[in-house]
């Protein structure tokens, strides 16, 4: 007769120790929850390791415009909507009621959070779709959408009365206002460099693009002919330049030095282009004339460029998901009333899928 084994019976000291570690662990987190900096930098850790065993769906938030705000008809983004929240599918559920003006911003660089204005409050939302107000600025008011700085600080350009613009640094986590700097008026701050030194900002005067250095205030500005696009991860900046047929896209330090060519195209660049993570969105104005049609390029780093979408309408603000693999967007119409809608391209397959068919703005895929 063959005996069956019997499984070791775990002993007395066995079971001690396993009580004492998950005692641990209990007060371990107990302690870390009374200091939110900690208890968020867990969670978010946490996160990332069951992103990278488990790949999780994409998350994107964008604007559902109020089609009973009369500002609707003219300039969409500056009415009342509320931000939506998708996951996996389109269109989604109500995340916050926003009033205008508007401003969304973008997903922090690890992805976790996503900032938006509200006249003069900011508010942050979460990968759940659950927002909250960080702080409300008073007598100040956003003057474009919300930069992140790295994962814990935000830039935003404010004005109290129109005839002066400040940049104003929050701390992410409590509202706080680190710092103020004087940038004068049109202006609009685009991007912040992943060093955190410089900003891309946008001279509405000037109608171009402009470095900004933050600690001086110092400026750079493009050649003639050039147009800064946008950041790479590796710190150097994307320029547009401007052919005799098409364009050319190069990236080179802030101050110069080596110029390496990216990608050549036979339409002209919409810019600034768009980054997340370390991948940008590029627009093409495929026929050089401002009316259309427009394509989408991708570029990742260690990879050629694509192009995920061609032949689109007046699409602008593409924004790449943090893997690479969709692109949100929107695209306006030139009519009155002014129309919009935004969508999601499939990298892959470049499948899109729309969030509605107007009234819709400003999609950020995470």
């Amino acid at each position: 007769m063959i005996d069956e084994p019997t499984p070791p019976q775990r002993s007395r000291r066995g079971r001690i120790e396993l009580a004492t570690a998950g005692m641990f662990v209990v007060l371990i987190a107990g302690a870390v929850a009374g200091f939110p900096y900690l208890r968020d930098r867990m969670i978010e850790t946490a996160r990332s390791t069951v992103d990278k065993v488990l790949p999780a769906q994409w998350a994107a938030y964008y604007l559902e415009i109020d089609d009973a705000d009369p500002r609707a008809l003219t300039d969409p983004e500056a009415a009342d909507a509320r931000l939506m929240f998708a996951t996996g599918s389109l269109p989604g559920k109500a995340a916050r009621l926003l009033s205008a003006p508007v401003f969304t911003g973008t997903w922090s660089p690890n992805g976790e959070r996503f900032v938006a204005t509200s006249g003069a409050r900011v508010f942050l939302a979460d990968r759940d779709g659950q927002a909250k107000q960080l702080t409300e600025l008073r007598d100040l008011r956003p003057t474009g959408p919300p930069l992140w700085n790295g994962d814990n600080e935000l830039l935003l350009g404010v004005t109290r009365t129109g005839q002066q613009q400040w940049i104003v640094t929050l701390d992410s986590r409590t509202g706080q206002v680190l710092d103020q700097r004087d940038v004068g008026v049109g202006i609009q701050p685009h991007a912040a460099s992943p060093d955190g030194k410089w900003i891309l900002a946008v001279d509405h005067r000037a109608g171009t693009g402009v470095l900004i250095e933050i600690a001086t205030g110092r400026r750079v500005t493009a050649a003639d002919r050039e147009g800064f696009a946008a950041w790479l991860a590796d710190g150097r900046i994307l320029v547009a330049v401007e052919l005799d047929r098409g364009a050319r896209i190069a990236a080179r330090r802030p101050d110069g030095g080596a110029v390496e060519t990216l990608l050549e195209l036979d339409g002209l660049p919409v810019l600034p282009a768009e980054t997340s993570g370390s991948r940008v969105a590029i627009v093409e104005d495929q026929d050089a004339d401002g009316q259309g049609p427009r394509s989408i390029w991708l570029i990742s780093p260690g990879q050629e460029p694509v192009r995920v979408a061609r032949d689109l309408g007046r699409v602008y603000s593409p924004k790449p998901s943090h893997d690479g693999k969709f692109v949100g967007f929107s695209e306006v119409s030139p009519r009155t009333p002014v129309k919009v809608r935004t969508g999601v391209i499939e990298v892959a397959t470049h499948r899109v899928t729309y969030a509605c068919e107007t009234g819709c703005a400003v999609l950020d895929v995470r």
